[in-house]
Parts: C-alpha cells; structure tokens; sequence
C-alpha cells in the first residue's frame, strides 16, 4: 500500500540571505546603513526591518564582512552590538525595540 501522507516543510526568508559567503567592508555607516545595504540585493521577503531602532545609534568607522554569508554576518552584529535578529513570523526584524504582537493562529 503506498504512503498517503502529506509533508509539508517551509523556511523563514532568513534562509535567503544564507546563500553564500561575501566579502564587504562598510566605512563610516550605522548598523541600520550596514544592514541595509547588506540586503539591499535581495527580495523585499528578505529584507531586515531596521525601523524599529537600535542601541547602537553611532556611525561605525569600519566594518567588515569577510567569508560569511549575510546571514552569518547579521548575526554576528547583532550579538557583538547586543541587539535582537529574528524573524517574528512575517518579516525579519534586526532592533531591540518590542514589536507588536501578531496571533499566528492554529
């Protein structure tokens, strides 16, 4: 008798911006600059919503990104600069700001 089950697997648009590792340097940009133009090459699904504010609010002489994806770079400013990266179930959010509630439902 053939398997009649249904699997159904999805990813948050977090997995778009793992798509390989880059090299960048930013010169005298905030992290919402450097954020942003980090993913500015990707589909709006993709995006990092930085409205929300950060700490970090100072222009940054110099950074760089070498060898990981934009992802893995995302993260590593957010935990160096103690801000939050997730994805809240329809966008995802770099800021330490709360962000309203949304009910996922059942």
């Amino acid at each position: 008798m053939a398997d009649k089950s249904l699997y159904i697997s999805g990813n948050a648009p977090s997995i778009l911006l793992d798509s390989g590792k880059e090299c960048q340097s930013y010169e005298n940009k905030t992290l919402q600059e450097i954020v942003a133009a980090a993913t500015e090459e990707y589909d709006e699904s993709a995006k990092v919503d930085t409205s929300a504010g950060v700490n970090t609010t100072r222009t940054l002489p110099y950074t760089v990104q070498y060898q990981e994806s934009d992802y893995d770079f995302i993260c590593r400013l957010a935990k160096y600069y103690g801000e939050y990266f997730y994805y809240d179930g329809s966008k995802l959010i770099f800021g330490n700001k709360l962000q309203e509630t949304i009910d996922l439902g059942e």
